[in-house]
């Protein structure tokens, strides 16, 4: 994970998406990776990979606010919660 995480901080250009200005398949991938990825990371590591690569964060908050973006994050965002509450 550790490398993955330095080849995203090497690659990447996050203005304001993974790849650079245009949206693509980086950042689809990107903010479905992560949204399982940083809160695992954090748990069993402690570890807040989100903080690992400047601008991933707005990278991914950027796919999020897309009309696409936005219904699949509040889609996992009720999953999450519903099976949290069982």
């Amino acid at each position: 994970m550790e490398n993955g995480m330095a080849a995203l901080k090497q690659l990447g250009s996050y203005q304001p998406y993974v790849a650079g200005s245009d949206f693509s398949m980086a950042d689809i991938f990107a903010a479905y990776t992560f949204c399982y990825a940083a809160p695992v990371a954090q748990a069993v590591y402690g570890w807040d990979i989100m903080s690992e690569v400047p601008g991933l964060q707005g990278a991914i908050d950027a796919t999020n606010t897309r009309e696409a973006g936005a219904k699949v994050a509040a889609d996992h965002g009720a999953a999450v919660q519903a099976l949290q509450e069982k």
